[in-house]
């Protein structure tokens, strides 16, 4: 059994409802939402989140947060919550703006050069935040302050200069931490987590119209206080946490006279009731370029004690020329193990897979149907945004089987950016005589892979 860990370096880098007072502007679409690329759960339930968020009570990106600006009565609120605000605290991290809120308000991203080229139909009708961070990823945005100086103007077109523009601030990618029917503690991990990371949240939530008459009285929003009668779908962004008063912070888009100078508390229970989407941005902003790019794995054997809880024994492994081996010898026919990632950089794509000695190809992680049949209605992200997180594969009560005689492969791909056509890759692969293994994966991935001799192996354990 041979265990190959080669790198991979990539290329290139809703419903409206008109209010009597502010907008909204969110579609819900929660078919669409779920074939969206996921966070997977990084343990059993919410375990691992709970465990990366020990110690950690409370997170505040306020400090990065520009002025709240009133989208007024255009349907825009994914705009804002998008481009003004997600994509501008991630910018004001990365140039660490602490506390600037005036200079990040002159720099913030535009909310409209996003609305208005993404929105479904007229100005009265909302926006998918799925299509505005997918425009981010494709088009990218321009400031406030070239687009947005009068907030209702939904017919504002962008001109060819304001794409060329765009293009220098776009974002990597991004995901969505969970499910609209999770339970309230996976919503709230998850979103936490992210948090903690510096990394805002998008979301999408339902509202009662007692939502819109918070005033600045109200520190918190209490959904049973007041007008019950539902307002419609709203999108925010969630800016930070507190166990300590057990909610979250949200930045809305209805101007500094709405509610704590344009933000608001709600608890986490409320949270997870009514928050449906969540989306998470990963920058593209340059925090990776020449910056080395780590992971460590430990391959685990699982078996039962003595009062039959599940267990696992790490397994010893040696090192060479481009293979991990196990020490103890060949795997007999039905044993099985399960790979740990235990730490890789963070914002990486990992993609694993195995390849035995009939040339069969399965794709273990990510955890997508489009990669392998057997994660039928999942659609979950290669990216690990989490660098301290422990990820089983193929999840904390899954184990690879193997069933067939010869040298089975188990490869470790690590990259930058998504790995796209990885099928057509694998394909490849498989369609070479039998050889060294390491030769014929470096000819199906081309230059793209990074040669063996350029990446510094642990002898003892799978880490690069």
């Amino acid at each position: 059994m041979s265990f190959s860990i080669p790198k991979y370096l990539s290329l290139a880098l809703l419903l409206a409802f008109p209010a009597l007072f502010q907008a909204q502007g969110l579609l819900l679409d929660d078919e669409r939402y779920e074939i969206l690329p996921r966070q997977p759960l990084y343990g059993e339930g919410s375990k691992a989140e709970s465990e990366a968020l020990k110690g950690i009570a409370k997170a505040d990106l306020k400090p990065y947060c520009p002025t709240p600006q009133d989208q007024g009565y255009i349907g825009s609120c994914t705009g804002w919550s998008t481009g003004y605000g997600a994509f501008t605290i991630l910018n004001a991290i990365r140039n660490k703006m602490a506390g600037k809120t005036p200079e990040i308000t002159r720099d913030a991203m535009s909310a409209l050069f996003i609305y208005n080229q993404v929105r479904k139909g007229s100005c009265d009708f909302g926006a998918y935040i799925s299509d505005a961070a997918g425009f981010l990823v494709k088009t990218g945005d321009i400031f406030s302050r070239d687009f947005d100086r009068i907030k209702n103007d939904c017919e504002k077109t962008a001109g060819d200069e304001d794409k060329e523009n765009a293009a220098q601030n776009r974002i990597r990618d991004y995901v969505t931490l969970f499910a609209p029917n999770d339970p309230a503690t996976v919503k709230i991990q998850k979103t936490k987590l992210s948090l903690a990371q510096n990394k805002p949240v998008i979301i999408g939530m339902k509202l009662y119209k007692n939502f819109q008459r918070i005033t600045s009285k109200d520190e918190y929003w209490y959904p049973a206080k007041g007008d019950t009668s539902l307002l419609g779908a709203h999108a925010m962004v969630v800016i930070g946490f507190d166990d300590g008063r057990e909610a979250f912070e949200l930045m809305n888009s209805w101007g500094v006279n709405w509610g704590n100078s344009g933000f608001i508390w709600v608890k986490y229970k409320d949270f997870g009731r009514f928050c449906q989407y969540a989306v998470q941005l990963i920058p593209d902003d340059g925090h990776l370029s020449g910056k080395e790019y780590k992971s460590a794995v430990t391959i685990r054997r699982p078996g039962y004690d003595e009062d039959n809880n599940l267990q696992f024994t790490d397994l010893d492994l040696r090192y060479n020329n481009g293979y991990y081996d196990l020490r103890a010898g060949a795997l007999k026919k039905g044993d099985l193990l399960q790979p740990l990632v235990k730490y890789i950089t963070a914002d990486m794509y990992l993609y694993a897979f195995s390849f035995d000695a009939g040339r069969k190809v399965k794709v273990h992680w990510p955890r997508d149907e489009t990669l392998d049949s057997k994660y039928d209605g999942k659609h979950e992200s290669a990216v690990v945004s989490i660098a301290d997180v422990n990820l089983p594969i193929p999840g904390p009560y899954g184990a690879l089987s193997f069933s067939n005689p010869g040298t089975e492969y188990i490869c470790f791909l690590v990259s930058k950016s998504p790995i796209d056509n990885f099928n057509g890759y694998l394909s490849k692969l498989q369609s070479y005589q039998k050889g060294d293994f390491l030769a014929n994966l470096q000819k199906a991935f081309g230059k793209q892979l990074e040669p063996v001799s350029d990446v510094q192996y642990d002898a003892a354990e799978i880490q690069a």
